[in-house]
């Protein structure tokens, strides 16, 4: 069975791309995209066949923003979890019971300042943000007030 996704037209939007550099950012928003195939070469032998894809959207104080794909996994090892280590922040922090079960609660990272190091790569004549690296925030770094910032 196949997967069929119909994505919007970006073509005539006023989609900026984020500079090239070091960032000061916040997390503005973070997204539970469901369940995606994993790759057939990734596939393991009576294993999943699908796994979960979070994506959280890093924005600056002018709106302009760059985001990074997730498995959602804290386990020392994921990606996620080093990500959130490099920004200060203890990845067993978003653990809370609900119902009496063990869940991650992304809500918890909204608002949460950092910074990025931002390169930019080529594909099939287009240009991507990427983010190379995080680092804690800078000194006296805040996040600024919420506001409405969706995609």
């Amino acid at each position: 069975m196949s997967v069929v996704i119909e994505l919007p037209d970006f073509s005539g939007s006023d989609f900026k791309l984020m500079d090239e550099g070091t960032h000061q950012v916040f997390v503005s928003e973070v997204k539970d995209l469901g369940e995606w195939p994993i790759p057939k070469q990734f596939q393991q032998e009576d294993g999943p066949t699908t796994r979960r894809r979070i994506v959280i959207r890093f924005a600056t104080a002018d709106g302009t923003d760059v985001s990074k794909f997730y498995t959602p996994s804290i386990h020392e090892m994921a990606t996620l979890a080093k990500d959130l280590k490099s920004i200060g922040k203890d990845p067993s922090s978003l653990l809370e019971l609900k119902d009496g079960k063990r869940v991650l609660n992304f809500d918890r990272l909204i608002g949460t300042p950092c910074q990025v190091v931002v390169t930019h790569s080529e594909k099939e004549g287009k240009v991507y943000a990427n983010i190379a690296a995080f680092l804690k925030p800078a000194k006296g770094q805040t996040a600024p007030k919420a506001t409405n910032v969706g995609w």
